[in-house]
């Protein structure tokens, strides 16, 4: 998926979820993975798309944080996503209809809509219907059936009848138990064509177990994580932090000029990353614990002939 998609589908994401609920400029942080002046830059977008009063801001009582939500006139129905053709012309209009100081903010904003094919804003729209869809489900305590999920470790395309428990990964994955496996599993969203909501309700809520989900898409029960740390050069941070946005979290600042960063955090398991610690070879230093090392020289050697 490339910056301008994702962009767009944070953006869209943001728009619907506001016009349904509160939020702090905290929460947006830890929801969307972005940084407090990228929330303020969204904000300003979203105000150029819509109007620039279309926010209410809050004060929660006895603190100084205030919580944002879209006013109701300029709510948006989540079930009601734009199609390519509605979105230009919104774009369009507005783009007429403002002073001439805002028309480079809206000619770019139009140029990224417009940079996707028809088959990008398909996608677009698919992946916004399933995570609401997912959440409704998850939120009502309703089973799903997940159609037409590819699932590479089996090499197979088949439907799924699940009771989803819930999405991680800024919504990009679900965790949920299959009802014909009789087991819970992990689900990547996009490999989904669609997401269909039953009126069943759950019954296996109670064989659940807490998982813990990590940065690189992969869980463990609670409690069985591995803490790890490794210094990385600004390419291999930066990198890290757009591939794997939950990961801002766990990284903070060194002394070093050419490993300016550290990540130091918790993961499920070794496997994710493994990946991406061997696909930065020279980039990463002071790896720990010794048995990520030990994972990571076991790996290494699969490639080695």
């Amino acid at each position: 998926m490339n910056r301008d998609t994702r962009y767009i589908i944070r953006i869209l994401n943001m728009i619907q979820e506001l016009s349904k609920y509160s939020y702090t400029i905290k929460d947006i942080t830890s929801k969307y993975g972005i940084k407090k002046s990228q929330i303020y830059n969204d904000f300003a977008t979203i105000e150029e798309l819509i109007s620039p009063d279309c926010f209410s801001k809050s004060l929660i009582k006895g603190t100084r944080t205030y919580e944002y939500k879209l006013k109701p006139e300029y709510s948006i129905d989540a079930t009601n996503i734009f199609s390519k053709e509605e979105q230009e012309i919104i774009l369009s209009t507005i783009s007429n209809s403002y002073n001439e100081n805002s028309q480079s903010i809206f000619l770019s904003i139009r140029k990224k809509f417009k940079s996707l094919q028809n088959v990008n804003w398909s996608n677009i729209n698919s992946i916004i219907d399933k995570e609401f869809k997912l959440l409704h489900a998850i939120n009502s305590g309703l089973r799903i059936m997940l159609l037409d999920y590819e699932s590479p470790s089996s090499n197979t395309t088949k439907d799924y009848y699940l009771e989803p428990i819930e999405v991680y990964e800024n919504n990009k994955r679900l965790h949920a138990y299959d009802l014909d496996a009789g087991k819970f599993k992990d689900f990547k969203i996009i490999r989904a064509k669609a997401v269909v909501v039953k009126n069943e309700l759950i019954e296996n809520k109670k064989l659940y177990q807490p998982k813990y989900f990590d940065s690189f898409g992969f869980s463990c029960e609670l409690g069985n994580e591995h803490q790890v740390s490794f210094e990385l050069t600004m390419m291999a941070g930066n990198l890290l932090k757009e591939s794997f946005p939950e990961s801002n979290n766990s990284i903070s600042s060194t002394d070093d000029n050419d490993y300016p960063y550290i990540f130091n955090g918790n993961v499920a398991k070794f496997i994710g990353v493994s990946k991406f610690i061997l696909s930065m070879p020279g980039n990463i230093k002071n790896i720990q614990p010794p048995t990520l090392v030990e994972h990571l020289t076991t790996e290494k050697n699969k490639y080695l002939f």
